[in-house]
């Protein structure tokens, strides 16, 4: 555990308005949030992949984390086609022209990637997160030796539920391979690129809002310390929990193949 310090900034609405346009302000809420929710689903990933031994409990945290990948790369996707837009262009134009050395490097390599069809952002976001490829799923099952091992783990709740096999087959197909052996290439590859992509994302954002609160005159700030937080390598999710009460091993919802719960 490590303190941390912390500096908020206050402000009100009318401080916004007074040195900015409402579209302004209203892109910088884009802004930041895009910017929030990018750290966010990076921090989760992280925290899903602490544990790389050869356990159910891990296999499942790192299929958890293949999961929050997906949805970070349709997110980033989505997210500078929403910042791109037309609508936008002036806004955009007044913080390009204010932005550093580094922060232009990050808009010319996220112009460049985004440019490309197909890449991995934008397919992802296409055919594995905000829709679905049924169409590569089908070809990618057909691939599949038909002694191949699948499986799923059933349980009485919904919570601890995997259904193994199906999500193998769609991870394979966001992969683009049909042999689970051959998974940890391709698997590094995409992680590797969207890691990637969202720091740039990150720093574009962070920059973009640096600019806007950079010329809001007599902010008010203050530290604040957070005491006791843990380190970012010491954190890991699990898939699998039990509720609080008495044990319920039961097998039964297993013997059937019927969950009984929803948590």
């Amino acid at each position: 555990m490590s303190a941390l310090i912390l500096q908020r900034i206050a402000f009100t609405k009318g401080d916004l308005l007074a040195v900015s346009s409402e579209e302004k302000v209203v892109f910088t809420i884009l802004v930041g949030s895009l910017l929030q929710e990018t750290v966010l689903l990076q921090k989760l990933i992280i925290f899903s992949i602490q544990k790389t031994d050869d356990t159910e409990e891990s296999r499942a945290a790192v299929a958890q984390s293949m999961y929050l990948l997906r949805y970070l790369g349709a997110h980033l996707f989505e997210g500078w086609r929403t910042l791109r837009k037309s609508s936008y262009g002036r806004i955009n134009a007044d913080f390009d022209g204010k932005l550093s050395d580094d922060g232009k490097s990050a808009l010319q390599e996220l112009q460049v990637y985004f440019s490309k069809k197909d890449n991995a952002c934008e397919k992802l976001r296409n055919d594995h997160a905000y829709h679905r490829d049924s169409g590569g799923i089908r070809n990618l099952f057909r691939q599949i030796k038909n002694e191949e091992r699948l499986d799923v783990l059933l349980h009485e709740t919904y919570a601890n539920c995997r259904f193994t096999a199906f999500e193998i087959v769609v991870n394979l197909s966001v992969l683009g391979t049909s042999e689970v052996a051959e998974i940890r290439i391709p698997l590094e590859n995409l992680m590797n690129e969207v890691i990637k992509i969202a720091k740039l994302f990150m720093d574009l954002l962070g920059e973009y809002t640096k600019i806007f609160f950079g010329e809001i005159d007599n902010l008010e700030t203050e530290e604040v310390l957070l005491s006791d937080v843990p380190l970012l390598n010491t954190i890991w999710i699990p898939y699998f929990t039990t509720q609080p009460g008495p044990s319920r091993a039961s097998t039964s919802s297993a013997r059937t193949g019927k969950p009984t719960g929803s948590g």
